[in-house]
Formats: C-alpha cells, structure tokens, sequence
C-alpha cells in the first residue's frame, strides 16, 4: 500500500482549521501535519487524536519554520490569522507562504480566505474591512500566479461568517421581558452568508479530490443568505422561545451591543504587530466595514453572491437553510466558546466555558 499524501494545514487548531482537519483525514485517503505553536493547547490535543494527524511545532510568521513544515508535504491549506497578523502582515505572508510553498515541492495550494469586501462594493470605503480584504487580495495575487507555476496547483475556499458564530459574536441578548434579541446594524434587507463549519470542512477536501477542476478555482461557499428577522422567526420555530431581530446604528451597536465589550472596539487589530502602525483599522472601523458589506447584500444579491446550485452539486448532503443547522446542532441561543482569538485573548462571552463542537 502506498502512503498516504500528506497536507500540511496552517491554522489547523482554529475554528476553520479544526474541521477542515477532521474531513481530510476521514476516510484514510489523505494524512495531515498540523502547523501549531502550543502542541499542549487542547486544540491541538483535539486534531492530534484523529487518524493520522501529526503536529509541526513552529511559528508560520518565521520562514525557517515555513522550509521545514513544508519539506515531505504534497499539498497545503493555508488560513492565516489575520487578527494576529494584521492586513499588513497577511499580505506580506500570505504572498511569502506560497513562494515557500512553490519552491518546497508543493502539489496542490489551497488558501483559506474571505470576500474582498472593498472590490466588491466597488472600492466605496465605507465597505473595507481588513479582515476580509487582505485575504481577498492574496487570493487575487495567487489566482494570478496560475501561468507561473506549472507544478503546483492553486485553488481559493472563500468562505465567510461561521453559522457556529451564533453561540459567540452573533449571539442573540436576552432581555428582562425573557425575549432573545439578535441585534445588528444589518437595516431590514441586509443578509450575511453563513456557513456551515462541517460543510466548509468538506469543500475544502473537495479542492483536494478534485485537483484538476480545483485548479484556478475560487470556490466561494455558504450556507444560506440569512435575513436577521428571519433568523429571529426561525430560532422561534425550532426552541419555541420568543426572539426578535433589533436593528441599530452602527455607534449604538459598537457602544453598547458589541460582543466582546465596549472596552475593546477601539483596539487597533493585529495582536502580534505595532499598534502604532497607521495602517491598521480599530475593531470598529474594521467591523463597521463588516455589517456594510451584509447590509448591502440582499437574498443572494447585492455585494456578496454564491453558486448554490454548484455547491449542491458538490456536496448534495450539505446543509442548506440556518433553521435546518439549529435543528442538527440543537440550537439553543446560549453561548458557547468557538474563536481562539477571543478565548486566548479572555475576550469571552459571559455565560458557561462549554466549547462549540466542531
């Protein structure tokens, strides 16, 4: 029996990774080096104990650390951490990675990243949001380097807001009068494409099946287009519990509704850079970006649009509606932790320390 191509996963301990890990090593096909910084996290201790995961010990923002990693791998899934890196920093590694990655031998390049949320609302800057932007960027700088490389494959996973966020940022508020309220700046038309963690899982080991169709591909996936008044209407039916969408302004939510609290939206983001930096956007500015992006994208219109018909041809089992994702998981509208930014940072929502299931 040969053995089994190996990926090394970068951001294999975070939300994303987690599952991506989990759907690329079921079935035996493919074995997974799980780039990580802290081999005791419980993140790491997860992954570790599916089949044929190993761990890489070592910093992705350290080139050195990148040759080794990348030294007896076949393929790469690339999702760097842009709260750590800031847009800045994602640039510069999310071109550098992939220069390694080429000159390392690697077979097939899959980066993980998010809509370019400035391109797509037509350079207006009320829409910049560089969370979303320097992963954008780096996926049109890849996509462009296909006629450069003849031995390695390069396909994008544009994903965008976990469904899974709605036990952590998106979680609804119960009021005094018991009612759970999802409050957001989104209007009455906005709606966000969330998706489904498992099933993003499956498209990324979708790309690596598929290597000659993947190759050049942004496959951009979702769950649904959610209006948040449906979302409320829709949380109802499942828990039977009273909820109701609040629509605010932009300075009511980040002052007095923003998740991880008021005291921190106007931190500049990039945890391991300068914050003296001009460049980088505060929690606020990057975020305000955010909710424009979803205020202006209707029911699979509007800034932000996807294939479902291609989607459901790839993946017929996914999920397909957010009341159907609430009634897999048993949604419940009580918080649970799922972003390592915020737990490792202790910017935690209040409630019990239970994990997401992923």
């Amino acid at each position: 029996m040969s053995p089994l191509k190996t990926a090394l996963v970068i951001g294999a301990t975070g939300a994303q990774g987690i599952p991506v890990v989990k759907s690329l090593v079921a079935g035996g096909q493919y074995a997974v080096r799980a780039f990580t910084r802290n081999p005791q996290s419980p993140d790491a201790q997860l992954i570790l104990s599916f089949p044929n995961v190993s761990l890489f010990v070592g910093n992705s923002f350290n080139e050195n650390d990148l040759r080794r990693a990348f030294q007896g791998v076949q393929f790469a899934y690339i999702n760097i951490n842009g709260y750590v890196s800031g847009e800045k920093g994602e640039l510069y590694w999310g071109i550098r990675t992939f220069e390694i990655a080429v000159q390392s031998g690697i077979e097939h390049y899959v980066w993980g990243s998010l809509d370019y949320s400035l391109k797509k609302g037509r350079f207006d800057e009320k829409f910049r949001c560089g969370h979303y932007d320097g992963k954008g960027k780096v996926a049109d700088w890849l996509l462009a380097q296909a006629q450069s490389t003849n031995s390695t494959a390069i396909s994008v996973l544009t994903s965008g807001p976990y469904m899974e966020l709605l036990y952590e940022f998106m979680l609804p508020k119960k009021n005094s009068e018991g009612v759970y309220q999802f409050i957001a700046p989104l209007g009455d038309n906005g709606h966000i494409a969330l998706i489904h963690l498992e099933d993003l899982g499956h498209y990324a080991r979708w790309l690596f099946d598929n290597r000659k169709q993947a190759s050049g591909l942004n496959l951009e996936v979702a769950t649904e287009h959610v209006n948040w008044t449906a979302l409320a209407k829709a949380f109802t039916r499942v828990t039977g519990k009273p909820a109701q969408y609040l629509d605010v302004s932009p300075q009511d939510y980040f002052d007095n509704h923003y998740p991880a609290g008021r005291k921190v939206v106007d931190r500049k983001i990039g945890s391991a850079v300068d914050k003296k930096d001009p460049t980088l956007q505060t929690w606020r500015e990057n975020f305000g970006g955010f909710w424009n992006m979803w205020k202006y994208t209707g029911p699979n219109t509007g800034n932000i649009t996807r294939d479902y018909g291609f989607m459901d041809r790839i993946h017929p089992a996914r999920v397909r509606t957010v009341e159907e994702w609430m009634r897999k998981v048993g949604y419940d509208g009580e918080p649970r932790r799922l972003l390592k930014d915020w737990a490792d940072g202790g910017i935690a929502v209040a409630g019990p320390t239970a994990a997401v299931k992923l």
